[in-house]
């Protein structure tokens, strides 16, 4: 349940990935050049240094914790961002969009953290396929995010991305950050063995899913986006 609860997780860790999804409906709302949307994209990629401060905070506190303060760090960035280009708060300057860009990629660094560290904690003896799925996850976390997006806001702008980027992850983390622990390992080789072999099976809806957003990259998703429409009304 750990390991189903951190890759719950790191599916939604790879936010940074979507910028360019909203990046040109902000070039084209605020204005800006492609200067100044490229100091907007380093001040987001200046992010990664908390994963220094989320490293030594998961030293110090519970995985629990560590995954809520990721969480309000999502929220308040990209929700932020999301209330700038919505409207709701007047156009800021450039570098208070960069601040609230910076504030929101420390969200996913302290899933990644959390994740990454629990996983290889509970499984000792198979740490390179768990960190494996944990990176195959973060890697599948735009599409999925960017699927969610389309069926909530179909035919919408690229703003409606930072709305349910700033909502599902910290939903997400919030739903799993009871399960999300270090458990006793198991360390006999009967015990290792089988894991080996779960995990192996675990990776295969992974693949599965990334294989589906490869050839769904080849025809137009209209059709399956209205069926999974109309599925959600319907229930």
């Amino acid at each position: 349940m750990a390991l189903v609860g951190c890759i719950w997780i790191e599916c939604c860790a790879g936010l940074s990935y979507g910028f360019s999804i909203y990046a040109e409906a902000m070039k084209t709302c605020f204005g800006y050049n492609q200067q100044q949307l490229d100091t907007i994209s380093v001040y987001s990629s200046l992010g990664f240094l908390g994963g220094i401060i989320s490293g030594l905070i998961n030293q110090c506190l519970p995985a629990w914790l560590v995954l809520f303060i990721g969480a309000l760090h999502n929220l308040t960035g990209y929700g932020i961002q999301w209330m700038f280009v919505s409207g709701r708060l007047a156009i800021p300057p450039l570098w208070e969009m960069g601040l609230f860009a910076f504030v929101a990629r420390n969200g996913p660094l302290y899933y990644n953290t959390v994740s990454m560290v629990t996983s290889v904690n509970n499984f000792p003896d198979n740490r390179g396929l768990v960190v494996g799925l944990m990176k195959g996850s973060v890697g599948l976390s735009s599409g999925i995010l960017s699927t969610v997006w389309k069926v909530l806001f179909p035919n919408s702008d690229g703003f409606s991305y930072l709305l349910v980027t700033a909502i599902v992850p910290p939903t997400v983390a919030f739903l799993v950050m009871s399960i999300v622990k270090k458990y006793e390992p198991v360390n006999c080789k009967i015990g290792s063995s089988r894991t080996m072999k779960y995990l192996a099976l675990a990776s295969a809806p992974m693949v599965t899913l990334a294989m589906f957003f490869m050839a769904s990259s080849f025809w137009d998703g209209q059709p399956l986006q209205a069926e999974v429409q109309r599925v959600v009304v319907s229930l």
